[in-house]
């Protein structure tokens, strides 16, 4: 005799009492999670005509066990660039900071230039490629996604992050050396421009909830909420604490006032990113299997 959880088990899976005729076809929109296409109208048992995907594949859902296994797999190896970024930064830092200094004497100063600046132009470059993977366009909205979306402008800030580092340390070495001599308004571009880093983090923190909400993981929803809302308002009060021009007093109780939230979200937000690479190593490894029907 069945339990009422095997019978909600059979519903959402299509069997015992709840199995479909083989000759049944699919009765609404129902994208294909290979490529996009529409699958209405088509037999449930059968493949996709475009790219030979399963349909029965597609019917489940959008639950990340159903995702594309390629996709899943580009988005955690984004997840995991993203997240080991600030971890490389220090001691790499640290291990080019002694070499420079045991080779000033023997090599040219353009070379201790940049080995000096390629920790923080190397993490930017790390960050938003892990940025621009992570929020990688899944196969089933090929073709159906909106030019205006949430993934498409967190996907530009990456790359924009990834560039604007790089470039605008470049600028100060030229400027220093008396090279190139940028316009005012150049370095107003290139300092807006560095507001792409946070707009690629926070925007990442909203792209990962809704797949956290996918998984379905609710805890992992709810520590990103906190850290959604914590991490702009702990900037918040680091900029008025510490580097408002408004400021008279900056004693140094005003100052670790400001720096210990931001630092403690700031290594919560990557920590974050790094659960989410382990909570999708679940869902990676059910959709793997469900592929090779294909």
């Amino acid at each position: 005799m069945s339990t009422d959880l095997d019978q909600l088990r059979d519903a959402i899976t299509g069997e015992g009492d709840y199995a479909r005729s083989p000759d049944a076809h699919i009765e609404r929109d129902t994208i294909c999670q290979g490529c996009g296409y529409n699958l209405h109208g088509l037999p449930e048992s059968g493949e996709c005509p475009e790219c030979g995907t399963p349909a029965a594949f597609s019917i489940k859902g959008d639950r990340l066990q159903y995702a594309h296994p390629k996709w899943l797999r580009t988005v955690r190896r984004g997840l995991i660039m993203t997240s080991i970024s600030p971890m490389l930064y220090l001691p790499v830092t640290f291990v080019l900071g002694f070499i420079t200094v045991l080779l000033i004497p023997v090599i040219p100063e353009w070379l201790l230039i940049a080995l000096v600046l390629l920790p923080p132009g190397g993490c930017s470059v790390l960050l938003g490629l892990g940025a621009f993977l992570m929020t990688a366009p899944e196969p089933r909205l090929h073709g159906d996604e909106s030019p205006l979306t949430w993934r498409r402008a967190v996907r530009d800030a990456s790359i924009l992050a990834g560039i604007v580092v790089p470039v605008y340390l470049v600028a100060l070495v030229l400027w220093d050396r008396d090279i190139w001599r940028p316009s005012d308004l150049m370095w107003d571009i290139l300092a807006y421009a560095l507001l792409a880093i946070p707009a690629a983090i926070y925007g990442c923190l909203g792209y990962l909830r809704t797949l956290a909400r996918r998984i379905p993981d609710p805890a992992l929803v709810t520590t990103t909420n906190i850290v959604i809302i914590g991490l702009p308002a702990s900037s918040v009060l680091f900029i008025i604490l510490t580097l408002s021009p408004l400021q008279i007093d900056r004693g140094a109780g005003r100052f670790w006032l400001g720096v210990v939230p931001i630092s403690l979200f700031l290594i919560w937000t990557f920590a974050l990113i790094w659960m989410y690479t382990l909570a999708l190593d679940s869902p990676a490894a059910q959709a793997q299997p469900q592929s090779r029907a294909r």
